[in-house]
């Protein structure tokens, strides 16, 4: 199932690109994608004699990319390359292309470059940083919450990462405790511990309302709280993961640190791959159209479960049925469905059916079976 429509990768190519490559190509294995490849030359070559040598030069280079990414790939590459404002052109690309992420490439030593920290800031796109260190975690993927809408984006499409992957998902929040400082409140005998202890116990409250509305089942989950600096204890938990998740909008606490400097710190400590969430989503649902064999729907009603799309799935059950009214599997599996939706007389329905369908289709057996040793007999 293709939950990835477009990708637009920013490439330097004067650096090796061999890591992010192979990076790429298991992205586009896993989610399905088309994928721009993209450039960007300085304004100052506009005018300049060597605009068409030095073009030139670039496709090639992005050509040969294309080739290595292109084996045994499903869907198109396209490569572009622009002449401007570096960040304003993939800011620009990412809008007219409409795609669903922008992948950025973070060296092993160095921090993000100026650019790149502007894109990271400014896009409303999803955006990746692709580290070329590969971290402890093979198959660890990390989302740090702080309760906001953003938050709720970002941990929809890290739970579906993780489904895809067959990845262990830590959903973290952290906890900066109170230091009090004031001498007014030291008079008035503000306890340090009691405030504390007694905010602490508010945050877990949050963190379990918050988590409720998520669909946990099938994946192998860790929900915790860590107290501390937030940026030091979501860096040092990293060391574990392969991809950390961030919410990005600058409104609530954990947004606003990864804003601006500290955003930059976590960026270069952390060896993980860095995907942001801001206003959209990273993935989107990628049907085929003209499906007519029952074993393909129901093959995709079920690993639509699995990424968490339940009402999709029953689109693919149902239409599954239309080839062959009498497949119980998934008749079976839309009763399995209504009941995670909460609908329960759907959920009977089907449940019903199934049983019927399964009697009938016994008893022709038996009759087949009695009538079959009856001209055996005779």
């Amino acid at each position: 199932m293709k939950v990835l429509s477009k990708i637009l990768w920013a490439i330097d190519v004067e650096k090796d690109q061999t890591s992010s490559i192979e990076k790429i190509k298991r992205v586009n294995n896993e989610f399905g994608s088309e994928i721009i490849l993209m450039h960007v030359l300085p304004n100052d070559l506009k005018k300049s004699a060597f605009k068409s040598k030095v073009e030139k030069s670039v496709r090639s280079e992005l050509q040969k990319i294309k080739e290595q990414l292109s084996v045994n790939n499903e869907f198109s590459i396209h490569i572009r390359v622009e002449i401007g404002s570096t960040v304003e052109s993939i800011l620009r690309v990412s809008r007219e292309e409409n795609v669903n992420v922008i992948f950025l490439n973070k060296g092993k030593k160095e921090s993000l470059g100026k650019n790149a920290v502007q894109v990271f800031r400014r896009s409303r796109k999803p955006v990746t940083i692709l580290s070329e260190v590969e971290s402890g975690g093979k198959n660890h993927i990390v989302c740090p919450v702080d309760f906001s809408r953003t938050s709720e984006s970002t941990l929809r499409s890290a739970i579906i990462h993780a489904r895809k992957n067959d990845a262990k998902l830590s959903v973290i929040s952290v906890y900066e405790p109170v230091n009090v400082t004031s001498p007014r409140m030291m008079r008035l005998g503000l306890d340090e511990n009691k405030e504390n202890r007694y905010h602490l116990r508010n945050f877990e409250k949050e963190f379990k309302t918050f988590l409720k509305d998520f669909e946990f089942a099938g994946l192998e989950v860790t929900t915790k709280i860590l107290i501390g600096v937030p940026d030091q204890k979501i860096i040092k938990y990293c060391e574990s993961a392969n991809i950390l998740y961030v919410g990005c909008s600058g409104k609530n606490r954990l947004e606003r640190m990864f804003k601006g400097s500290i955003s930059e710190k976590v960026i270069k400590q952390v060896a993980c791959n860095i995907i942001s969430v801001k206003t959209e989503e990273v993935f989107k649902l990628r049907i085929p159209a003209g499906l007519v064999d029952i074993d393909k729907h129901y093959k995709r009603g079920m690993e639509l479960i699995k990424l968490g799309y339940l009402r999709e799935a029953v689109s693919q059950f149902k239409a599954g049925l239309q080839v062959n009214n009498f497949h119980l599997p998934s008749m079976l599996a839309l009763s399995n469905v209504f009941r995670k939706l909460g609908d329960k007389e759907q959920s009977r329905y089907y449940r019903e059916l199934f049983q019927v369908i399964k009697d009938k289709m016994l008893t022709r057996k038996i009759e087949a079976e009695i009538r079959r040793s009856y001209r055996t007999a005779l």
